[in-house]
């Protein structure tokens, strides 16, 4: 469409001799070219509006609107459509006298408009080779660091419409679902939110820029610039970066450093053969805990698609080319466990260094280790090896672990059994007296033993049980013999006390005619160990074997109106308890109560209580693996009190009454003997 304005003057007054005139556009035409990038024409069309000299339009402005039809040329990228309006004023007069028309050519104007078409996003010059020094797309100085983040780019060009502008924006990444780390969107939000955005104007093609960001949190950070030209396409650049100024490099004790090479029963502390290699492992020991559980080096998820805007759908896609390949913090997932990236290991022989000199092994990825050692072990030899593990930010966290060496058994030179060597009647232990049970490369640290029926083989009571020799000082090893000056600094008497229980031994049918044979294990440090045995004649000798006590200590506990709670203590015993009877009666020898308890317990509730009335209370305990064949308590218990008046529940403002066990009276002792069958 044309428009062409006519601007009238002040015109004098129409002379006589002209019978009739117009003024105004006489010609008016657009022409249209299509030219490439190149200036070779590809179109070229001319539309002529409908005015003449005969008929001049002379309204103030004129419109002129015209359509191409059928116009099959493509618009490329580079392309220029120029848009030429031009226009012609003329008019005509008629003469008065004669009617001639005589025809007036004014002036001719134009103007032109140009429209010029680029698809085509800005190019970075080291996609053309046009680049003339150390142009980057974006370059992070430091894409893993503690300090904030130095962001810079330069080179970017476009040669149709030219680049107009930069913005920066910064997202923290979030893990997603499958461990991978995104930007922070999902499907409801598909444009993430972002931490930071900076907008920055081209001043000249190729012109440097640079940023500094300060994150506030530990995290992952991704920064994605745009790059928009004055045609307003745009290209996206993407760069990742490990912000973290806080985190550490820890260690887990549930997975220890440990030596594989090392015995078992040692705990892996020694070694006793192969003295020539060790090896050793630490999986899943060092760790970054930050770093772990935020999946700080999971692989980073390409940008969707489905990024858009108003005008634009999946606009921000962003190909291969611009995204981040390079970098310690790329794209890809970064080897790892538990944040740890790789290791340093040092080793040598002895047990006193401290610190290594150097490290004989450095950027290793495994989580163990085996070492072909120059010389071998020898007994009581140690060595030491340093692990130092590093995260992405060179954190590091070193530990020591000390393996000993020791391939000999110990020895005993002599053993002595000692029977009933507890204090006291309900003290039921024996020992067995080791001497000489000597290691001097390794000490002897604990006797493992069990007692079989020497008719049978079986094992007592199914079950093993275990001596610790105690850790001796200076002190004790002066006027003692010891084993001393071991790779541990442990020192270990050579004499051992091994006390046990006589009840470990008496879990037999037949305790007049069995011997019982103690079988022990006796273990150095290193977890070699050599079996003893001795035998255990005349079991019944074994105090503790036929001891049926009763309970002891028997006592009013706690009372309320009528009700007493009687409480007692039972007597040790080999035997199990399979429960309790007991006989409640006056002093005057009725019988009130006689009840059976088959269960363990030390109290009862007496309810009905008269006050000022004596009550005497026997209590047996029975003994036994089978109930129908119960063993009672050799001697009844018997406890004998006084149920206190109400003005002397008052006046002792619920103190306990006066206690006191007797023996009871024969004549109550026989109605209870009869009662229960005893």
């Amino acid at each position: 469409m044309a428009v062409h304005e006519i601007h009238k003057k002040n015109l004098p007054d129409k002379p006589g001799y002209v019978s009739n005139f117009a003024l105004g556009i006489t010609e008016a035409d657009i022409s249209v070219t299509l030219t490439d990038f190149n200036g070779i024409k590809k179109d070229s069309t001319k539309l002529h509006c409908d005015v003449n000299r005969d008929n001049p339009r002379s309204e103030n402005l004129y419109r002129c609107a015209k359509s191409i039809d059928n116009f099959n040329t493509r618009f490329d990228s580079g392309d220029t459509l120029a848009v030429t309006y031009k226009a012609q004023t003329g008019g005509f007069r008629i003469l008065s006298n004669n009617g001639v028309k005589q025809y007036y050519t004014g002036r001719q104007t134009s103007r032109s408009i140009e429209l010029k078409f680029d698809t085509e996003g800005p190019y970075h010059c080291s996609q053309k080779g046009e680049c003339s020094d150390s142009s980057t797309m974006m370059k992070i100085k430091n894409d893993v660091t503690k300090v904030p983040i130095d962001i810079s780019w330069n080179g970017w060009k476009d040669k149709l419409s030219k680049v107009a502008r930069y913005a920066l924006q910064v997202f923290k990444l979030v893990k997603a679902g499958d461990g991978t780390l995104k930007e922070p969107y999902n499907d409801l939000n598909p444009n993430p939110v972002f931490v930071n955005i900076t907008e920055f104007n081209e001043t000249s093609e190729g012109a440097a820029h640079s940023f500094t960001f300060q994150p506030q949190e530990p995290g992952v950070y991704s920064c994605v610039l745009e790059v928009n030209d004055n045609a307003n396409n745009s290209v996206y650049v993407r760069r990742f970066v490990v912000y973290d100024s806080s985190s550490t490099v820890t260690s887990d004790s549930s997975h220890p450093l440990y030596a594989t090479s090392g015995n078992a029963t040692s705990d892996f502390k020694w070694q006793i053969n192969n003295p020539q290699r060790v090896s050793f492992s630490w999986e899943n020991h060092f760790l970054n805990e930050l770093h772990e559980s935020g999946n700080f080096l999971a692989r980073i998820r390409n940008v969707p698609a489905s990024f858009y805007d108003e005008f634009r759908d999946g606009f921000k896609s962003i190909p291969d080319q611009y995204d981040d390949t390079e970098g310690k913090r790329s794209r890809d997932a970064i080897p790892n466990k538990r944040g740890i990236i790789k290791y340093d290991i040092a080793y040598a022989l002895g047990r006193k260094q401290l610190t290594p000199k150097t490290f004989q092994y450095t950027d290793r990825t495994n989580a163990f280790i085996h070492i072909n050692l120059s010389q071998q072990l020898q007994d009581g030899n140690s060595m030491t090896l340093w692990v130092k593990a590093y995260d992405i930010l060179e954190n590091t966290k070193t530990e020591r672990i000390i393996l000993h060496y020791d391939s000999t058994k110990p020895k005993v030179s002599s053993m002595e059994l000692q029977t009933n060597v507890g204090l006291g009647p309900m003290n039921f232990t024996s020992s067995v007296r080791i001497m000489g049970a000597s290691d001097p490369h390794s000490g002897v640290k604990k006797i493992k033993y069990r007692f079989k029926a020497l008719s049978t083989g079986k094992v007592i009571n199914n079950r093993d049980y275990e001596y610790h020799n105690p850790s001796r000082d200076q002190y004790y090893c002066n006027t003692n013999p010891c084993d001393t000056n071991l790779p541990t600094g442990e020192s270990f008497g050579v004499t051992i006390n091994l006390p046990f229980s006589n009840c470990y031994a008496i879990n037999i049918s037949n305790m007049s005619t069995e011997t019982v044979n103690l079988e022990m294990d006796i273990f150095n440090s290193a977890g070699l160990f050599i079996r003893k045995e001795m035998q255990i004649k005349n079991l019944s000798s074994l105090t503790g074997i036929n001891n049926y006590a009763g309970p002891h200590n028997i006592r009013i506990d706690d009372r309320f109106n009528t009700s007493y709670k009687i409480m007692w203590n039972q007597a040790p015993s080999c035997c199990n308890i399979q429960g309790f009877q007991l006989a409640l009666s006056k002093a005057n020898g009725q019988i009130l109560q006689i009840s059976t308890f088959n269960e363990t317990q030390n109290w009862i509730i007496l309810d009905d209580v008269e006050e000022g009335t004596t009550y005497n209370l026997v209590i047996l305990t029975m003994y036994g693996n089978d109930r129908e064949n119960r063993i009672r308590s050799s001697v009844p218990s018997n406890f004998t009190f006084v149920a206190q008046t109400q003005s002397e529940m008052q006046s002792s403002r619920g103190s306990m009454c006066m206690l006191h066990c007797s023996k009871m009276i024969g004549i109550l002792l026989i109605v209870f003997v009869q009662l229960i069958g005893y």
